[in-house]
């Protein structure tokens, strides 16, 4: 049998190895110079990248447990040293769910939210934490998946479906996928035919259908994924939809 200080680790360890990450991935920040740093000093932090269009939000919070010390200023810069983006004292925004974590106000004021313009692969992040100097991690940019109308149908008088297909695989999961197009959302979807995860199949009533328009932008994404997992599709024009050829149907009734 286990000693009682032993088994109180191994619980220790179970549980802090079961908690779930606030927002995104938790990368191992470094110290990089210009501070000092003590045996108490733990820095940890979130880091979410976000595909929007064809550029990058990074997203995410940097706290030191022990002090309580919030970040300063953050920056983004690309792996040669080139400045992205920052966020300086003043643009920090409060996080309730790291203050909820940590059981302290203290801790909310670190959150950061960057746009990044034409993003690199990989996204150096620092973050200046007051005496303990700076401190930064490395993160993957999210990829710009992307889709492809390949079919509108008119399957009934009160009925049509969406089909887009993508070269990477649209994921099985418990939860709801959704097509957004404009204020137009359906989350009534199937895999194709032939059980191709390249293919979703959307259901919209005739009201939705006709309430598209060409100019509208339109996504696929996981409605519980934080908007990680996102498609951009392609332009929806009903008045290409197989079933209602007449121009004046598509219009709907005057």
């Amino acid at each position: 049998m286990l000693p009682w200080f032993a088994a109180l680790a191994v619980v220790t360890l179970a549980t802090t190895a079961g908690r779930q990450p606030i927002g995104g991935g938790e990368p191992a920040w470094q110290p990089s110079g210009g501070g000092v740093v003590t045996s108490n000093t733990h820095v940890v932090g979130v880091v979410q990248t976000i595909s929007a269009d064809d550029r990058q939000r990074v997203r995410g919070w940097i706290v030191d447990v022990f002090s309580a010390t919030r970040p300063d200023l953050v920056e983004i810069e690309d792996q040669a040293g080139k400045r992205l983006g920052e966020v300086s004292s003043g643009g920090f925004e409060r996080r309730h769910d790291v203050e909820l974590r940590f059981g302290s106000s203290a801790y909310s004021l670190s959150g950061f939210d960057v746009l990044v313009s034409d993003p690199p692969t990989t996204l150096v992040v620092k973050a200046h934490l007051g005496q303990l100097g700076w401190w930064q991690t490395s993160v993957a940019a999210a990829l710009t998946r992307r889709a492809l109308v390949t079919r509108l149908a008119c399957t009934t008088d009160d009925a049509a479906e969406i089909e887009v297909t993508s070269a990477e695989p649209f994921p099985v999961r418990n939860a709801l996928t959704e097509l957004q197009v404009g204020d137009v959302s359906s989350a009534l979807s199937r895999y194709g035919d032939d059980g191709d995860l390249h293919t979703l199949i959307f259901s919209l009533s005739r009201d939705q259908f006709l309430a598209i328009s060409p100019d509208d932008s339109a996504v696929v994404r996981d409605k519980q994924s934080n908007d990680s997992d996102v498609w951009l599709v392609s332009p929806i024009d009903p008045a290409s939809a197989l079933g209602w050829t007449d121009t004046e149907q598509i219009a709907g009734p005057p």
